[in-house]
């Protein structure tokens, strides 16, 4: 006859808590140690392993340490075993990151031009990573900000004056806030011309108004240099030439500027 006495399983394995939520960084609750009953545990194991950092002891079943990897609540599996059996306990972990911080964009702030792509801009930031970007109010039409990278970009179609904005960067922890500024100006003039350079004329007969052409941002206020002769007007505001010469001379040069708010041409 043989006989073999073995020892119980363990069974009703415990542990203190089930669920454990920590910030990255933070100690796992000191003394944190399983109770069983039934047979003795010869080792304890748990799948899937541990974020880096946070360790369970294979003889006590101690879970302990830290980490700085954030993650979700993740189910976990603690075995204590002995050559009979076993018995389980499931634990969830949660690591929560820390709050975003020192948010910023390096320009800060932009003047734009109409129908100008801007050059795209990334934020920085510190301390934990961001979940979601967020901007108030929204940017002006022709312009995207990207919701998971905080990134500003595209091409602005409408002028608008000065305005401030209010980025945030989240996450569970918490937030980081910056202001930035948005001015977008017309494109400077370009491509300036009037149908004709030379202008023959006769003392005392009206010249119809001569209209310009005139490309890129446009212009809003005309000039000449030196001013026209005596009798014929140039509209400060449409660049256009009219009027009835009244002395005879000639033949001048005079110079046009159109210009707006960006540049002059």
């Amino acid at each position: 006859l043989h006989f073999e006495v073995l020892v119980e399983a363990p069974c009703e394995l415990l542990y203190p808590q089930s669920e454990i939520v920590i910030n990255v960084g933070e100690e796992v609750p000191t003394d944190f140690l399983p109770q069983s009953s039934c047979g003795t545990v010869a080792l304890y194991s748990v799948s899937p392993d541990l974020p880096q950092g946070i360790d369970l002891n294979p003889n006590s079943g101690l879970i302990s340490g830290s980490t700085d990897l954030s993650q979700p609540l993740t189910l976990y599996l603690v075995r204590a075993e002995n050559p009979s059996g076993f018995s389980e306990f499931e634990i969830q972990l949660e690591v929560i990151p820390e709050a975003p911080c020192n948010l910023s964009y390096v320009a800060g702030g932009w003047v734009l031009e109409v129908g100008i792509p801007m050059i795209p801009e990334v934020p920085q930031y510190g301390c934990g990573a961001p979940s979601v970007f967020e901007i108030f109010p929204a940017l002006p039409e022709g312009l995207q900000f990207d919701t998971a990278t905080g990134m500003i970009s595209g091409v602005a179609l409408g002028l608008q004056d000065s305005i401030s904005y209010t980025v945030f960067a989240s996450n569970i922890a918490g937030n980081a806030v910056t202001q930035i500024s948005i001015e977008i100006l017309p494109q400077p003039p370009c491509d300036f011309s009037y149908p004709e350079n030379l202008f023959q004329l006769t003392v005392g007969f009206p010249l119809s108004a001569v209209i310009p052409q005139i490309g890129c941002g446009g212009a809003d206020n005309f000039n000449a240099l030196p001013p026209l002769p005596a009798g014929l007007y140039l509209d400060s505001a449409m660049g256009t030439i009219s009027g009835i010469p009244q002395y005879i001379g000639g033949p001048t040069q005079h110079v046009i500027l159109a210009g707006n708010s960006s540049g002059m041409v």
